[in-house]
């Protein structure tokens, strides 16, 4: 479903509203003018065959307008129960296609750093293993040295190859639990430079359904990310607060900052989704997601989202155990 098909369906739905209306309206008018042509023909003390002829025929003709008018209302909310089901649909397919693209830029992404990380030296080891074949064939005494050159570049694409396996689906978070993932992802973050980053937990620290924890991940991640990125900011502020009821996650930072709206305007036209995955994650496990950025004020970025999922609160409500990892 094309942007301009939806938008030419929306205008004929409307078209087709306005024709209704426009038709309900005249025969509104039909049916006020056999009014006054009835109330005209009463004046009158003379009656003869015509004349009755004439009112059952005008009788019949108001009945008839009158059903019109009816049929016209019924069709109106008929009309407006499509735009309603129509406005659905759309949503739906909006929000799908929001989903493909993201997965898209995400395997994108994943591509781009294994070509651009393992792929590259993995070819480098081959290269090197090569030429220590050679000094070991001619007896070499270079050997050693390269051997070892060989071992560093081993060690360093094995840390590479577990980066980016973290990054597709952080281990720690169904062995250590959401803090210790964050706390070594933020750490790893820090190790490459750019603004300092401080994490802060709070509350009673515990395990959390696997759904929420890797929600709240991913969206810390995006937001610290998009922080270093974009805000050119100096340090950046992470606290994690552990609610009874509520888990509550907040990114600030004291970068350049931005005019909201309008990212959020022009995200879909560079088809750039970090914000609206951001909110549709908190969304779909009913928990509320906001921003607060002006440009050269910093950004801060606030999710709170129920420790239960929703299914679990009402097992709990009903007087059963929430289930558990």
């Amino acid at each position: 479903m094309e942007r301009g098909k939806s938008a030419v369906l929306d205008d004929l739905i409307k078209q087709g509203i306005n024709s209704l209306l426009e038709a309900k309206a005249m025969a509104a008018a039909l049916l006020a003018a056999f009014a006054e042509n009835r109330a005209s023909t009463t004046t009158g003390t003379t009656t003869t065959t015509a004349t009755t002829a004439a009112t059952a025929t005008a009788s019949e003709q108001r009945r008839s307008a009158a059903a019109l008018v009816d049929k016209l209302d019924a069709a109106v909310v008929d009309f407006e129960r499509v735009i309603g089901h129509w406005e659905g649909v759309k949503e739906r397919y909006y929000v799908g296609e929001r989903i493909i693209r993201a997965q898209e830029e995400a395997w994108r992404r994943v591509a781009r750093e294994i070509h651009d990380g393992p792929a590259q030296a993995l070819a480098n080891i081959v290269l090197r293993a090569e030429i220590c074949e050679k000094l070991m064939a001619a007896g070499r005494p270079e050997i050693t040295q390269e051997m070892e050159q060989l071992k560093l570049l081993v060690k360093e694409s094995l840390r590479e190859v577990r980066r980016i396996i973290f990054n597709l689906r952080p281990m720690t978070l169904d062995d250590l639990g959401l803090a210790p993932t964050l706390t070594k992802f933020l750490d790893n973050l820090q190790e490459q430079g750019g603004p300092s980053i401080n994490f802060v937990v709070s509350g009673q620290e515990r395990q959390l359904p696997s759904t929420i924890e890797v929600a709240l991940f991913r969206i810390i991640q995006e937001a610290v990310q998009n922080a270093k990125k974009h805000a050119q900011a100096n340090r950046i502020d992470v606290h994690l607060d552990y609610g009874p009821e509520v888990i509550t996650a907040t990114v600030k930072d004291d970068g350049i900052g931005f005019n909201v709206d309008e990212v959020q305007r022009e995200g879909y036209k560079r088809q750039s989704f970090g914000l609206m995955n951001m909110r549709e994650r908190v969304e779909l496990l009913d928990g509320e997601f906001s921003i607060n950025s002006k440009e050269g004020s910093g950004t801060e970025i606030k999710v709170m989202i129920p420790a239960l999922l929703p299914a679990e609160a009402a097992e709990g409500e009903g007087g059963g155990e929430p289930s558990s990892r």
